[in-house]
């Protein structure tokens, strides 16, 4: 399964590549992740570009997964066990974390699912180190691993 984490920022600082890698290499050996950024514009412009990115990789039929603020709030085993659906049935995953405004409407419009760590408002920075802790959240659950107590 291949997974692929677009976002919208500069240079990443070197303590979020840090924790990237620590939590993306403790994935199963068939999860393949891949990050890909563009520098921050307006909306239109990083949804264009968004859009571009992904046509450019040649991703088809993958589901695509919009993280906004007034998506879906889940706990860790709902999100474990949609990725286990998409998994089974064979699905790559396109995540995408927009810039400082957010993801323009023509992007989101286009993803299958749109999900929401919290109320809480998080930079895009921090909205990565979530993202990624929380995919490994989800993988040590559909893998039965301690890490994840749950609280269900």
């Amino acid at each position: 399964m291949k997974i692929f984490l677009f976002t919208v920022n500069h240079k990443k600082p070197s303590w979020l590549q840090e924790v990237q890698q620590e939590y993306h290499k403790r994935l199963p050996p068939y999860v393949q992740i891949v990050l890909q950024h563009i520098s921050p514009s307006n909306k239109k412009q990083e949804a264009q570009a968004l859009e571009k990115l992904t046509k450019q990789t040649k991703i088809k039929g993958a589901v695509k997964i919009a993280l906004t603020i007034t998506g879906e709030q889940t706990s860790s085993e709902v999100l474990a066990k949609k990725i286990q659906h998409w998994q089974q049935i064979g699905n790559d995953l396109i995540f995408y974390i927009g810039g400082a405004d957010g993801l323009d409407e023509s992007l989101t419009t286009q993803c299958q699912w749109s999900w929401s760590f919290s109320k809480l408002t998080f930079s895009h920075l921090i909205a990565q180190m979530i993202f990624s802790e929380q995919l490994y959240r989800a993988f040590s659950i559909l893998q039965n691993h301690p890490y994840h107590l749950s609280h269900e």
